[in-house]
């Protein structure tokens, strides 16, 4: 049976014109591009402290994965997974409603400029100084890998765009900071 592509070639008899025989070349179909999977797998929930005032520094860490292999139904034994080549972003963000959008506050970013194979993880332990305008109240803590302000999709073609935020377990707090008065008592 002849699928799309697939080449027909005849041999004519040049005497009579007459067809002597059909010859079917099937293309073999290109095989679609191994790409990764970058994803936020694990965020800490500790990270310290968890109450900060305006322009104290939250430290935290997170593991950045590319998703292992799979096999495609179609494509038998074809790993849908290849591998990530930096640069990208990482940022961090906090957020009122524990979802990713433009109302949350970015803290910062940092670049990851290696490759990341198929299963392949890395580690971020960093700090970032929280804003001195912001508002006080309790906030989630969110991680997006391959972040790009303008770009929703990010810098690197993925298989899945929708795992590259995570949110940390736990609350921060962001708190009014309250001076310390001393009084001398002598005078």
């Amino acid at each position: 049976a002849e699928a799309s592509g697939d080449v027909s070639l005849w041999l004519l008899d040049l005497a009579d014109f007459s067809l002597v025989d059909t010859v079917t070349i099937h293309q073999v179909p290109e095989l679609p591009p191994k790409l990764p999977d970058l994803f936020t797998s694990t965020v800490s929930d500790r990270f310290t402290p968890a109450q900060l005032s305006p322009s104290e520094m939250l430290n935290i860490r997170w593991l950045g994965s590319n998703n292992g292999t799979l096999c495609i139904p179609e494509v038998p034994c074809f790993e849908q997974f290849g591998p990530a080549n930096g640069p990208w972003a990482e940022a961090v963000f906090i957020s009122r409603d524990s979802r990713f959008d433009s109302s949350d506050i970015l803290l910062g970013t940092v670049t990851f400029t290696g490759t990341l194979a198929p299963s392949g993880s890395h580690e971020v332990q960093t700090q970032f100084q929280i804003p001195p305008d912001c508002p006080f109240g309790n906030y989630k803590v969110i991680v997006y890998i391959d972040y790009v302000p303008t770009e929703p999709a990010g810098r690197i073609q993925e298989t899945n765009e929708t795992n590259n935020w995570a949110l940390c377990q736990g609350t921060l707090s962001v708190i009014p900071r309250f001076a310390t008065f001393y009084v001398d008592d002598d005078a």
